[in-house]
């Protein structure tokens, strides 16, 4: 069988299609299904049940620098009644069927026979002829958008001018936002190039729909609260955080006491300022400052992404940081204030697939944007090679439909 007939439908995928990572997104807005291309078989399996959440906003916020400003017109949200829609740059409705994860697999440096991965360098005899065919069948099975974690250099020099982008930037994870000090302009500054690397050979191009800032990053509200106590005294970030708490407690050691319990040697404000941890004591109400301090934290990191996005490209829109399978609402809140879409991951509730109505309803709440879900579906022979290293495999997605049309019954 050649690469140009695998069969694929939009409702289901045969177990012969070559897939690594699908996403379905559902009526509110368009639906997206995102195979990957780096594998090769007839067997499909499932690694993982992922659901990606985008909440989408009305329109981009076009508030940013000279520099950031291209001469196409962007695509857009707008809201139709109870329905938002995604709107390409010529005023038509755009129904995306995105793949993410089009990319040429092991390079021949990274190639291990022993334990073979996809490797377009077997097939193909350059990246061009690589992705002039993987865009054919993508066209071919009516998929318009290509997604995160893709090969964007080589796919967007190809003539498929009908296929939109949105890319992954990690502007935030790779240079340790937010559990390192987001006020360090060492870390802002790497934020900022992180990003400028990545934009500037997108920003122009049309078909360009926006950008996520990271995937799945930890905010932990607990574990930021640990983090950040454990900086140094010159850090912004422990500083806004002592201030945040001697505002709370009004500088009374005490009423701090009431919901905290000090590390050996911390005994005042002052040795505090220095160093020192506190935990949580039981029966208090500490819980509420390390929830407050979250949203602190997440003003920041969305103003930050912000910023840095709209001085490279006014014009994209702002896809949000993808939750992992829930949300903090402080969190929330901060994002829905600095994005055009607030994305998440959704996974299934029940080993019947579906899940839980009311993640989407809260997120919606919170945000006050109409939700966007989409689902992860990944083959045995994978990017990785052949060894399986995750234990929730099912042997192919038409052998345990039920499981999956459990979770799109609800949401359609």
């Amino acid at each position: 069988m050649t690469n140009d007939e695998f069969p694929m439908t939009k409702e289901f995928l045969s177990p012969n299609d070559e897939c690594k990572t699908c996403e379905l997104a559902g009526r509110i807005g368009t639906f997206v299904l995102r195979p990957s291309f780096d594998i090769r078989h007839s067997d499909f399996v499932i690694v993982r049940t992922a659901v990606a959440t985008l909440a989408l906003a009305i329109g981009a916020n076009t508030n940013g620098f000279a520099q950031g400003v291209s001469p196409n017109p962007p695509f857009s949200i707008q809201q139709e009644g109870e329905s938002a829609w995604l709107v390409r740059p010529n005023g038509e409705r755009f129904f995306s069927l995105g793949v993410c994860c089009v990319n040429q697999g092991a390079s021949r440096q990274e190639f291990d026979s022993a334990n073979p991965g996809y490797a377009a360098w077997q097939h193909y005899a350059d990246s061009n002829r690589w992705a002039e065919a993987d865009l054919k069948r993508l066209k071919a099975w009516g998929f318009t958008t290509v997604g995160g974690w893709s090969d964007f250099p080589a796919v967007r020099h190809c003539g498929a001018a009908d296929l939109a982008f949105a890319p992954v930037l990690h502007i935030g994870s790779t240079a340790g936002a937010p559990w390192w000090d987001m006020w360090d302009p060492k870390i802002v500054q790497r934020m900022d190039e992180v990003a400028r690397e990545q934009i500037l050979p997108l920003r122009d191009d049309p078909r360009l729909i926006g950008y996520y800032s990271d995937n799945e990053i930890g905010w932990w509200n607990a574990i930021l609260f640990k983090m950040t106590l454990e900086q140094s005294p010159t850090s912004g970030q422990r500083q806004r955080l002592i201030e945040l708490l001697r505002q709370t407690y009004r500088n009374d050691w005490s009423e701090l006491l009431r919901d905290f319990e000090p590390a050996p040697g911390v005994e005042n404000w002052q040795e505090l300022d220095r160093h020192g941890m506190l935990f949580l004591r039981p029966g208090g109400n500490g819980i509420r400052v390390e929830r407050r301090f979250l949203t602190l934290l997440a003003e920041r990191y969305y103003s930050l992404v912000h910023d840095i996005i709209r001085k490279y490209d006014q014009r994209a829109l702002i896809l949000g940081d993808r939750f992992q399978s829930f949300y903090y609402p402080e969190v929330a809140r901060a994002c829905a204030r600095h994005v055009d879409a607030v994305s998440s991951n959704l996974n299934a509730s029940w080993n019947d697939g579906s899940f839980a109505r009311f993640y989407l309803e809260t997120l919606h709440a919170l945000t006050g944007k109409p939700p966007k879900q989409s689902w992860g579906l990944s083959g045995g022979r994978h990017a990785e090679g052949t060894r399986r290293r995750i234990s929730q495999y099912a042997p192919s997605l038409a052998e345990n439909p039920l499981r999956h049309r459990g979770r799109l019954v609800p949401i359609l």
